[in-house]
């Protein structure tokens, strides 16, 4: 008799809580973080996502995959580690559409009419660190008798406004730091 095989392990190990490290920030965490739900007391040890969300997680990559392998894979999932001071800002822009736009895809199982503003934050600051003009989101929608990427809402470039989200993430940065020290150098009560 043949056994069944749990992926279970497997799929939550993939999909898990990401490691952080201090003076690296992902782009998809300066909302959190400006929202103060990422914290200098949680930043070090996110907490891991639960079943439902690692299915979601799952569900986007394969939706992404399937959207990514109608385009151009070259313009795909494009990495960028943007320096600013001493740190650096990474991020991972879905598609390079051409020298003036980006796209994002948003993968939720619920149609979508509006840009979440953790949405417009990580599309500004994708703009921003790819130099480009325009940023678009799309929402995948699989119906009856098409596929379609319907428009979300877009972005315009604005350099200005992604300084004033890095000098916040710069300062965060710094409070980081110092409890950081503060931790590694507690003393334990003597006996």
């Amino acid at each position: 008799m043949i056994a069944d095989l749990d992926l279970t392990p497997t799929l939550i190990k993939k999909f898990g809580a990401k490691k952080r490290t201090i003076g690296r920030y992902s782009v998809s965490d300066l909302y959190a973080i400006q929202a103060g739900w990422i914290t200098k007391e949680n930043f070090l040890s996110p907490e891991p996502p639960d079943f439902e969300a690692v299915k979601r997680m799952w569900n986007g990559t394969i939706t992404h995959d399937f959207i990514e392998g109608m385009l151009d894979r070259e313009k795909c999932e494009r990495k960028v580690v943007y320096p600013y001071k001493d740190i650096e800002v990474v991020g991972k822009a879905d598609y390079l559409h051409n020298e003036n736009e980006l796209w994002d895809f948003k993968t939720s199982a619920k149609e979508m009419y509006e840009v979440k503003p953790w949405y417009r934050l990580q599309l500004l600051a994708y703009c921003s660190m790819f130099k480009r003009s325009r940023g678009i989101i799309y929402q995948p929608i699989i119906g009856d008798e098409k596929i379609l990427l319907k428009f979300i809402g877009d972005v315009q470039r604005d350099d200005g406004e992604f300084e004033r989200v890095l000098e916040s993430l710069y300062k965060f940065h710094i409070r980081l730091v110092t409890y950081d020290y503060e931790q590694k150098n507690k003393q334990s009560p003597l006996i």
